[in-house]
């Protein structure tokens, strides 16, 4: 008890000729205290070492488990935006259907050629121009109102066909709800873009644009086809055959030197017109190609979205990967002080 008191007490100035009377049991006890020293103060620093590793790994596993979330999350919301992109063109290729698209066309039209044959009707008599006879004046009179109804059909095509890219914009419209939701989540993406691109297209006023310049000009595509075969057809049986020959001349004078009767001749078009309403809109909607129309309208707007898609998923696999490596990490940081343990207790038992 005395040995161990003096050890751990800095030793007085009357002890110190004893201790170097002791000779060498004295300076192995000073050597024995001194490597105790370094021991004990080796042994704290390596559990102080051993402690910031301990709390620097599970900060880090920590850290790995946060990353591992947060990138999942953001990967779960990507492939959210691509389930919409997927079903927005989903309902891209169900909802265009060109078959109703015809229906609304014709219907549109008949309503319209109806309403141009109620003003047809009461149209005022043209100037004759000095013209005279009966023949002559109803040639006339034919001639203006073959005018009228090929303007009016004209702006009644144009019309209709307007109604069919507003019902084609209905059609559009859930895939629009569902790219604009995708579009107003965030900027800055791979994919910004494209949305931005895709966006302008399935406006309605891109989607009128692109049906008028698939149908082409009214004036000289479609009513030019139709009104060379359609309008004879029309018309046809209005024209006056020879006059006179078969009659006689009396017959001849008493009818030639007359002008046509306007309410005569206008009522007739109008009701030969009323009879071919029918084959006109026939012609009309076989020569406006609606399955073509909505086959270009569906592989312009599926391409943009294929695009967006493809992005999207790449982005998806990118952040999975990303993921599965943070997790990889903090599993193997969890497992690696269980392997320490149980190496320092083999070697403890050794």
């Amino acid at each position: 008890a005395g040995g161990s008191s003096a050890s751990s007490a800095p030793p007085s100035p009357s002890s110190l000729p004893r201790a170097r009377g002791c000779g060498g049991s004295g300076i192995a006890e000073l050597a024995a205290a001194v490597r105790s020293f370094a021991q004990g103060a080796e042994r704290r620093r390596l559990e102080a070492a051993a402690e910031h590793l301990s709390n620097g790994r599970e900060a880090f596993v920590q850290w790995c488990t946060k990353g591992a979330k947060v990138v999942s999350a953001a990967s779960s919301q990507f492939q959210q935006d691509a389930e919409d992109v997927r079903l927005a063109r989903d309902l891209i290729t169900r909802n265009i259907d060109a078959a109703y698209l015809a229906h609304v066309f014709s219907s549109v039209l008949v309503g319209k050629f109806a309403m141009l044959c109620s003003r047809l009707e009461k149209l005022p008599a043209p100037d004759l121009g000095g013209r005279w006879g009966r023949h002559a004046t109803r040639q006339v009179m034919e001639r203006s109102m073959r005018e009228e109804l090929e303007q009016g059909l004209r702006v009644a095509m144009q019309e209709s066909l307007e109604e069919v890219t507003t019902e084609m914009a209905r059609q559009e419209q859930p895939s629009v709800d569902r790219i604009q939701r995708v579009a107003r989540k965030g900027t800055s993406m791979p994919w910004e873009a494209e949305m931005k691109r895709l966006e302008v297209e399935l406006d309605k006023g891109q989607l009128q644009h692109f049906a008028m310049h698939f149908f082409g000009s009214l004036s000289v595509g479609v009513l030019s086809g139709i009104g060379a075969l359609a309008l004879e057809t029309l018309l046809g049986e209005l024209a006056l055959g020879p006059v006179g020959i078969i009659a006689g001349v009396a017959t001849f004078v008493a009818i030639g030197v007359q002008n046509a009767d306007w309410p005569s001749v206008r009522g007739e078009f109008v009701r030969q017109a009323r009879a071919q309403h029918l084959e006109l809109v026939r012609q009309a909607k076989e020569k406006l190609d609606f399955p073509g129309l909505c086959e270009r309208r569906r592989r312009r707007i599926l391409e943009q979205m294929d695009i967006i898609l493809s992005r999207l998923l790449s982005e998806v696999a990118a952040l999975a990967e990303a993921a599965s490596e943070f997790a990889r990490c903090a599993l193997a940081l969890q497992m690696r002080p269980k392997a320490q343990s149980s190496s320092r207790a083999s070697s403890a038992t050794c």
